[in-house]
């Protein structure tokens, strides 16, 4: 491996490491700051370059579940994002950790704002009766189910 080739990847390991905010005490603490950063998550997030990049925005969103003005914004791209870019979600949302899914789909999936629930479930069903996506149509499945939101 060359020394730029080297350089490269100790600096994505580096950043994807360094880069990880702790996004609510962003928001507690510069809410200006926290909505500048936030949208560029979701811009490289909705760009669907990688499924780490969209795992990375799905896993914030989660934690920051319990934000009414957030979780309004993540609704409004996690369920458009299940309309026209369902692959890409998807993908990412297998790469969380269960619990971690489970929120998602429950705050965003299961119960949509912007949306009405069949315009994000066929996108979604039509790749999951494909076989695709095993962990993703469990926790939707699991969330259906009566119980209370994943922690």
């Amino acid at each position: 491996m060359n020394l730029g080739r080297y350089v490269l990847l100790i600096l994505i390991v580096f950043s994807s490491t360094v880069l990880a905010k702790d996004w609510q005490a962003l928001y507690s603490q510069n809410s200006e700051a926290f909505w500048r950063d936030w949208e560029v998550q979701i811009a490289r997030a909705s760009k669907c370059a990688a499924p780490d990049i969209m795992k990375r925005y799905l896993s914030a969103a989660a934690e920051l579940g319990g934000n009414a003005s957030v979780t309004e914004r993540n609704a409004e791209i996690i369920e458009s994002l299940a309309i026209s870019q369902s692959k890409c979600l998807l993908a990412g949302l297998e790469l969380l950790p269960s619990k971690s899914r489970g929120r998602v789909v429950f705050l965003f999936l299961l119960h949509p704002l912007y949306h009405e629930p069949n315009e994000i479930e066929d996108p979604l069903q039509r790749l999951w009766s494909k076989g695709l996506f095993p962990a993703s149509r469990k926790a939707f499945l699991d969330a259906q189910a009566p119980a209370t939101l994943p922690r």
